[in-house]
């Protein structure tokens, strides 16, 4: 499963997300070769096996659960992952194959429900770039506004004054992009 993602550059990069469920004990093992990988993407492990878990009713204590991250990026964090971490799980569990053409992006909660996350566009642009049809995105989160600096000046009688402010340069649908 191909996953959008942001560098430590603010630039869209695409992961490779793969998870095998094997007959086991019920270990949880990650393969991160040359990631650095941060506490909080591990909690997203974690959580999205429990609620796999929960979705497909299967005892994860009988599997061994191996989540393969390949990037190309040196350090990968956030739990902007948690719901594609989740979908790869129950399709590992179920034998099921993930579509190619789609990617997602959102924190995964306890309870199965998809949270926000940030820096959508740039994840937008890289999951278009990799060829996706579709990228899913939390509810809400469809839209983004740029923003860029504008400069108006005006003269009034014998001054003149200038200002520079932020302002909506074009809304983006994740549906929409260029």
């Amino acid at each position: 499963m191909k996953l959008p993602a942001v560098d430590i550059n603010n630039s869209g990069v695409v992961t490779t997300l793969r998870v095998t469920a094997k007959p086991g004990t019920g270990k949880t093992l990650v393969d991160i070769e040359g990631l650095l990988f941060w506490a909080d993407t591990q909690q997203s492990i974690r959580v999205a096996r429990q609620v796999a878990a929960n979705i497909t009713g299967v005892d994860i204590n009988k599997y061994d659960l191996i989540y393969s991250i390949k990037a190309q990026a040196s350090l990968i964090g956030g739990p902007s992952a948690g719901s594609a971490l989740t979908i790869a799980t129950i399709a590992a569990l179920e034998g099921k194959k993930p579509s190619e053409a789609v990617m997602m992006t959102g924190t995964i909660n306890h309870d199965g429900t998809i949270g926000p996350v940030s820096e959508i566009l740039e994840k937008a642009k890289a999951a278009k770039q990799a060829g996706a049809s579709m990228l899913l995105v939390p509810l809400l989160q469809s839209k983004d506004i740029i923003y860029e600096q504008q400069s108006t000046a005006k003269t009034m009688e014998t001054q003149n004054s200038a200002q520079r402010k932020p302002a909506p340069k074009k809304l983006m649908s994740a549906r929409n992009q260029e």
